[in-house]
């Protein structure tokens, strides 16, 4: 199996992409509730609701679909956004229709039974979320059935060596793309 770990802020959703704050979030919230047919979007945050919608780069899911359908990868959540759960994540996910790529999401740090088996070292303690979040990929491929995996995020995760795209342009571009691909193929 191949899978992408992605994360989400700087990856999909740039910094600088802000239209959520201008909007009419109930407005948002009720197109997404009306479309999917389903009011249990109203009990979400709306602010992650209106992200999705408005917020994620185009041209970075149209690369991650595409990534997707050229290696028959799919998606495990490194993201931060994990922390608001699983299920929620999902839910949101749906929106853009990227909820039935995902097969699961990285553990916690905190969690993982003896990091040091990964021999690992941390580049300096300003950077210990860039090794932690290291540790949870690496913990994810040994204890599942990953052939390849690539992971995109705008942290450095040099420690992934030929796993890893620096993503430093603010979202997922084709240049991020093409290097996904070879990784994958």
């Amino acid at each position: 199996m191949k899978v992408i770990f992605l994360d989400i802020d700087g990856v999909m959703q740039p910094f600088y992409n802000t239209n959520r704050i201008r909007c009419n979030l109930n407005e948002v919230v009720k197109e997404v509730a009306d479309k999917f047919n389903d009011d249990s979007y109203y009990d979400m945050n709306k602010m992650d609701v209106a992200a999705l919608c408005l917020d994620w780069q185009q041209d970075a899911i149209d690369n991650l679909n595409e990534l997707i359908h050229q290696t028959d990868a799919k998606i495990v959540l490194s993201t931060g956004w994990r922390y608001l759960g699983y299920d929620y994540m999902i839910k949101l996910l749906h929106i853009l229709n990227l909820d039935q790529y995902v097969i699961g999401q990285t553990d916690y740090y905190n969690n993982i039974e003896n990091p040091d088996q990964y021999h690992i070292e941390p580049d300096s303690q300003l950077f210990m979320f860039n090794y932690h979040r290291v540790i949870e990929i690496l913990d994810y491929v040994r204890l599942n059935n990953i052939d390849n995996y690539v992971a995109l995020d705008d942290m450095d995760l040099h420690q992934l060596e030929n796993h890893f795209v620096h993503i430093t342009d603010g979202y997922f571009n084709d240049e991020n793309y093409k290097k996904a691909l070879e990784i994958l193929k």
